[in-house]
């Protein structure tokens, strides 16, 4: 066998016709010469699969094509085992790369050669691929000890705020696993966290890539705000569970007067909205891990956040 080429894209394709050309394209523009492109076709209905083969010609791409649909993370993890590089970079069909993406990453990784994975910092595009927002460095750390992204996810969420942002080393998804085939919208939150259970990550502190934003992603659709808060809260406990004493009580004082008062303006909307069941459905969850009369108070006396904002106090930072 030839070479492993220094990177691989993997990009799973499933109904995405609007934007699966330019993503495509932008990958195929890089100013590194030696990736790969994998994509996974995941029985898509429109004409992503026309649009991938006009592409099928090139010597750097490879597809593959489910017969029936089986969803994100097993059609990621079918790619990422197709795919032949140590460093592998996790692609979507809405974002565009710049044409230094590539080459960036590569570098990086070469520079820091003992991070498990790493994240960068995007432009934000709308639908039209107007910039919205430029990702200017937010002072995040190079790299990150494990303690370290431990904090920074119990306080913000997924650490790679799109999966489009993460290269992740082969030999490090050898040892903690692939994604959780069971989890729909949160497998690359629990992939991070297991992975920065273990191992120091790095942040690109420069904008590399085009995330895109547009009413038709998946986590913009009304019935996603439920399966996050399902699948968050395992991912958010396991988090809180490796933190010391004194960080936990910090994050948890958090949670209910930043994460639980967001539970608590989603069920107030599902009512007014006149969505009942979603309500009840979304109390239920918020009554798991707080008491809903308390969090109602502090998002009454807060305004939804807005006239009481805590800054974190992360204990690895200080």
């Amino acid at each position: 066998m030839s070479t492993p080429p220094a990177i691989s894209v993997v990009m799973p394709v499933y109904n995405g016709e609007r934007y699966l050309e330019a993503a495509i394209a932008s990958v195929l523009a890089q100013t590194e010469r030696s990736f790969e492109l994998v994509i996974a076709d995941d029985a898509s209905t429109d004409s992503s699969p026309a649009i991938i083969q006009g592409f099928a010609a090139d010597p750097r791409v490879r597809v593959l094509k489910a017969e029936r649909n089986r969803g994100l993370f097993p059609t990621l993890n079918a790619a990422i085992r197709a795919s032949r590089s140590e460093l592998i970079h996790i692609w979507t069909q809405d974002d565009v790369m710049y044409p230094y993406c590539l080459e960036r990453e590569v570098a990086f990784h070469a520079a820091h050669p003992g991070l498990a994975m790493s994240y960068s910092l995007p432009d934000i595009i709308d639908e039209n691929g107007v910039i919205t927002r430029h990702g200017e460095d937010d002072g995040s750390p190079t790299v990150y000890r494990p303690e370290q992204a431990t904090e920074v996810m119990v306080y913000y969420g997924s650490i790679s705020a799109n999966i489009s942002l993460a290269v992740v080393r082969r030999s490090v998804l050898d040892q903690v696993g692939l994604f959780r085939e069971d989890m729909k919208v949160s497998g690359d939150f629990e992939m991070w966290a297991r992975i920065t259970a273990r191992f120091p990550i790095g942040c690109i502190r420069a904008p590399i890539m085009q995330l895109r934003v547009h009413s038709d992603q998946f986590s913009r659709h009304p019935t996603s705000g439920l399966r996050f808060t399902r699948e968050n809260r395992e991912i958010m406990q396991a988090l809180l569970d490796r933190l010391p004493d004194e960080a936990q009580r910090r994050a948890r004082s958090y949670a209910r007067r930043f994460f639980h008062v967001q539970e608590a303006h989603a069920i107030v909307r599902y009512l007014l909205a006149g969505k009942v069941e979603s309500a009840r459905d979304a109390l239920a969850l918020l009554a798991e891990v707080d008491q809903p009369a308390t969090v109602f108070l502090w998002w009454l006396v807060s305004g939804n956040y807005r006239w009481l904002k805590i800054k974190p106090k992360m204990v690895s930072f200080e």
